[in-house]
């Protein structure tokens, strides 16, 4: 017999067996058993073990364990007493035909707790995937709020003349514009942003070449007008 959870937890180590299953002294089984993961690891399992043991008490119990997951043979057992327990196993041999039903009161006892701590764990598992999801939101905004910024400043210098060159009042947000196939400022908008973010990937001056762009329109109609249509004529 195995005398206290140090000796339970050392008795795991030794033998290399972070899976177990947990019976009450006659043998019933209590459902309480090991993570059911893949390569669980002896600290996980025996942290597991050591809240079960905090919900169930002091007691005698059967800890059956074994090396790794679904194994069905060559099991370890021991009969194990968790803290002040002496006096148990004689006081249930003198209760006779009584003690079937003592012993069912502890089962419901029992199973109750395990139920109890179950739920526990289920929430605790709950809030820590919450905490997690609102982890994993945060930086998304943050990435977002980031991109959305880059663009704003690479775009904003030009708003203004662009605007005034397609003929467009920014207070119309909300309002089609004319001879712009009927979209809104925010439209509009968006596709500026979407063309700087690509032609800045090919070309380092937009500003100058704008600027060539606008002098050409101004100073050299025809020339203008035909790059301007073989652009226009692009898919």
């Amino acid at each position: 017999m195995i005398q206290g959870k140090e000796k339970v937890f050392e008795w795991l180590k030794l033998n290399q067996t972070p899976y177990w299953k947990l019976k009450d002294q006659r043998g019933t089984d209590l459902k309480a058993i090991s993570p059911g993961v893949d390569d669980l690891s002896l600290d996980d399992s025996i942290e597991h073990l050591s809240k079960i043991f905090d919900t169930l008490g002091e007691g005698y119990y059967t800890l059956e364990a074994w090396k790794t997951k679904g194994q069905t043979k060559e099991w370890k057992r021991e009969l194990v007493r968790i803290g002040d327990a002496a006096g148990q196993v004689a006081a249930i041999g003198s209760l006779g035909a009584a003690a079937a039903i003592s012993q069912t009161d502890i089962d419901e006892r029992v199973n109750k707790a395990m139920e109890d701590y179950k739920r526990a764990l289920k929430i605790e598992q709950l809030e820590a995937r919450v905490k997690e999801l609102e982890a994993i939101n945060k930086e998304l905004e943050l990435e977002m709020d980031s991109f959305d910024k880059r663009i704003y400043n690479r775009v904003s210098p030009f708003i203004g003349a662009l605007y005034k060159g397609l003929g467009i009042d920014p207070g119309l947000s909300q309002e089609a514009i004319s001879g712009q196939s009927e979209q809104t400022v925010e439209e509009i908008e968006k596709r500026l942003e979407a063309a700087f973010e690509k032609w800045e990937k090919h070309e380092k001056d937009t500003v100058t070449l704008l600027e060539k762009i606008a002098q050409l329109a101004e100073t050299d109609t025809s020339t203008y007008n035909v790059a301007r249509n073989m652009l226009m004529s692009q898919q």
